[in-house]
Parts: C-alpha cells; sequence; structure tokens
C-alpha cells in the first residue's frame, strides 16, 4: 500500500462519531447512577 491520503474524510467522520457515541452513552450511564 504506497497510497497515502492527508486525510481520510471517511476516518475522521467514523473516529468523531466513535468519540461522540462513546461519551454519550458514559454520560447517559453517570446520570442515571447519579439520579438512581
Amino acid at each position: 500500500m504506497s497510497h497515502c491520503h492527508p486525510v481520510n474524510p471517511c476516518s475522521v467522520f467514523g473516529t468523531s462519531t466513535g468519540i461522540i457515541l462513546v461519551l454519550y452513552i458514559l454520560l447517559v450511564i453517570i446520570l442515571r447512577t447519579c439520579w438512581f
């Protein structure tokens, strides 16, 4: 694999979405733990 891409939109979008999803799930778990 000798082809190189400085910025891969799919990779960046996928990583950002994954991080946001994980943070959202953690936030929901923390709120449920604190409230209940």
